[in-house]
């Protein structure tokens, strides 16, 4: 008699919120999968439209298990989701998006057959239903340095959402997503590096993330928006530091990441908004918006850029002294940079190029 070993149990975590027209698809994605042996889980957070009363459909003609909770956010329907899965493989779903059929079939293997592997990125569509649509073009890929593992991120050929990876179950050991914090996916990919020893980019399979009036990304800016940008992306740049990761890249990378839209708002905030965001951020207060603008438009050096910005979890007794450490720059006056090491900061300028695009 032939024994065929069951395949490891695939935990497909799904959060909701009034998403009555997209629900369904979503959930038709995923009992498409080729991948067979999974629990799909979803915690719905307080819809108040048609959406419960299609999950209970879906919940009675198929074996999906279905938690109503009372309205939170979605870090508090993930954490929910995090108490009941029970397989040995993990991946988040958003209920408007929708997967490919062959997406988990084809990138479970890897974590199968490497006992050392952690987690597996595949390709995502971001907007997919928009004019704007892009995917996330992967070059396959395998690395058990920490260090390697942050400046993927740097370089954005790792996405900070949790919805284009699978976890082997212990990479989650300990997440908490943060509640009450807008961009969670950052820090929860935070938490996630410390447990992981190995990750995989792979080309297979292709998730779309769809875009609508919910979206953070298509909210209008606002404080809190601003300020919990500001924190999750600091906190995760100071841990990539930590990993002693080119300063070249973290420059670059912000470059990218500070966009002229988001701050247009910081002039209207009142006193105590302003300061908040700069005890955060460890801008200078003389600079404020300046600092932002000049970045922006490349015209701040990276030397003195470096002197003004702290990457240092919130103390602003540290700046970061890229071009040259044994020299003391005074962050509070915001004074000259002398012309010492000025070849050095030549070349480094030209590799920066000072006519940096903005991300649009």
């Amino acid at each position: 008699m032939r024994y065929i070993l069951e395949k490891p149990k695939l935990s497909i975590l799904v959060a909701s919120y009034n998403i009555e027209n997209y629900i369904a698809e979503a959930l038709d994605s995923l009992l498409n999968q080729k991948y067979k042996n999974i629990e799909i889980i979803v915690v719905d957070d307080g819809s108040t439209d048609g959406t419960r009363d299609i999950l209970k459909q879906y919940e009675e003609r198929w074996k999906i298990k279905l938690i109503f909770k009372e309205n939170g956010g979605t870090s508090t329907t993930r954490n929910e989701c995090l108490k009941h899965f029970t397989g040995d493989f993990v991946v988040f779903m958003d209920g408007d998006d929708v997967i490919d059929p062959d997406s988990y079939s084809e990138n479970i293997k890897y974590l199968i057959d490497d006992p050392e592997l952690d987690m597996v990125e595949f390709p995502i569509m971001f907007a997919w239903t928009t004019s704007r649509a892009e995917v996330n073009k992967i070059k396959p890929y395998i690395t058990s340095s920490r260090k390697e593992i942050y400046e993927l991120y740097l370089q954005q050929q790792l996405t900070f959402s949790m919805c284009d990876k699978i976890f082997r179950r212990s990479a989650l050991k300990n997440l908490k997503f943060l509640e009450g914090v807008l961009y969670e996916d950052v820090n929860s990919n935070e938490q996630v590096i410390g447990n992981i020893k190995k990750i995989r980019l792979s080309d297979k399979g292709l998730y779309y993330y769809r875009r609508t009036s919910n979206s953070n990304i298509t909210r209008k800016m606002t404080y809190q928006k601003m300020h919990d940008y500001f924190y999750t992306t600091l906190r995760f740049l100071n841990k990539a530091q930590n990993q002693e990761v080119d300063n070249v890249l973290l420059y670059k990378y912000l470059s990218r990441w500070l966009r002229l839209e988001d701050f247009l708002l910081y002039d209207e905030l009142d006193e105590d908004q302003q300061n908040s965001l700069i005890e955060l951020t460890g801008l200078v207060p003389v600079s404020k918006f300046e600092l932002l603008r000049q970045i922006l438009s490349a015209k701040i050096s990276y030397r003195k850029f470096s002197a003004l910005w702290s990457f240092s979890n919130g103390s602003l007794s540290k700046a970061i002294q890229i071009s040259n450490p044994k020299k003391t720059i005074d962050i509070v006056n915001d004074s000259e940079i002398t012309n010492e090491d000025e070849n050095s900061e030549n070349e480094k300028d030209e590799i920066l190029n000072p006519d940096i695009e903005t991300q649009q």
